[in-house]
């Protein structure tokens, strides 16, 4: 599989169901993720999130690189 689409719900989301879609493509260096998360339920907790899966993602990176 190349998509990878689930439900998040925490205390960052108000407790409110909110949809993560991970994306795998092949790139010539290796592959490409990319991350969406939609339904936040304000731009502040849309901020948080930025913040939160940007420190996760390099974590990520740096494991595979």
């Amino acid at each position: 599989p190349h998509r990878l689409v689930f439900t998040w719900i925490s205390d960052g989301t108000q407790q409110q169901r909110t949809l993560v879609t991970i994306e795998l493509r092949e790139h010539s260096s290796g592959c490409e993720l990319t991350l969406t998360h939609e339904q936040l339920p304000d731009a502040s907790s849309v901020e948080r999130h930025e913040k939160g899966w940007g420190q996760i993602l390099l974590k990520l990176a740096h494991h595979l690189i």
